[in-house]
């Protein structure tokens, strides 16, 4: 159940001429620092470089293993330190997978970007809040971005922009003021992505979790394990389909050979 404002009008949100995303299996690809070692030759240069140097081989991997879109946590790639990435890490020689989203941290921050196999340039898309307490303004300035969030029948909110739906206390219920939800289902959406920069312990993002899968079909989420302290799930990722969870349907691959710390779970949606 949710509660929104019915005096707005639900426009069509649906831009005109985007590309087309409908995979039938993605990727969820995370760091894990609670798993990478401190030495040794397949460590990472910094713990702040994201995957570097390892995105041929983790996209090699993923498109043996059948994925059509390959989805990173959030602090994928430092450009400032490690230069821009090419296409041809992105889509190998012999890889068939047909789009990658990825965080790029450049000198005016960090910008998750979508590569698209069929495109030379990047979708360029800027998160805009993280908090259910961040200004109206920044949660309006994403219903703005929508139409750019919107990939035929996928979507994608950034981190804890799943926060643009909140609870109420000592409550399942969803209170949806901006209208999200059916904004999404007039959309024909069936697919969100959410790529995280770390784990979201709070209580309530489960609920939030499972009512956008309600409205959306399937909502898959990826993050880096071990970025602060305390308890985490053991697995850097999150599936709900149509209001239940659907996280044990994620079947992770081996890791990239002699890397520990990137993991790869797969989910298929067809």
């Amino acid at each position: 159940m949710y509660r929104q404002n019915r005096t707005q009008r639900v426009p069509n949100v649906q831009r005109a001429n985007r590309p087309s995303l409908a995979p039938k299996r993605i990727a969820l690809v995370a760091r894990d620092w609670m798993q990478q070692t401190t030495g040794g030759p397949g460590r990472f240069r910094d713990p702040n470089m994201g995957f570097a140097p390892h995105f041929a081989e983790i996209l090699r991997l993923a498109s043996e293993h059948g994925a059509d879109a390959v989805v990173f946590s959030l602090w994928s790639h430092d450009a400032r330190k490690l230069g821009q990435l090419r296409r041809s890490l992105l889509f190998p020689r012999g890889t068939q997978h047909q789009a990658v989203m990825l965080g790029v941290t450049r000198s005016d921050g960090e910008a998750v970007e979508v590569h698209f196999r069929s495109q030379r340039s990047p979708v360029v898309l800027k998160q805009r809040f993280g908090r259910t307490s961040d200004p109206e303004s920044q949660k309006k300035a994403l219903l703005g971005d929508l139409p750019d969030r919107l990939f035929g029948p996928t979507a994608m909110l950034f981190c804890g922009e799943t926060n643009m739906i909140r609870t109420v206390r000592h409550s399942r219920e969803i209170v949806d003021e901006y209208r999200l939800l059916p904004r999404l289902r007039r959309a024909g959406v069936r697919l969100l992505l959410n790529p995280i920069h770390d784990y979201m312990r709070r209580f309530e993002m489960p609920l939030k979790r499972q009512a956008l899968s309600r409205a959306t079909g399937t909502v898959a989420c990826v993050w880096n394990r071990g970025c602060k302290g305390g308890t985490e799930s053991t697995v850097p990722w999150a599936a709900y389909r149509d209001g239940r969870t659907i996280t044990d349907q994620i079947e992770e691959v081996r890791a990239v050979d002699g890397q520990t710390g990137v993991r790869i779970g797969l989910l298929n949606l067809a």
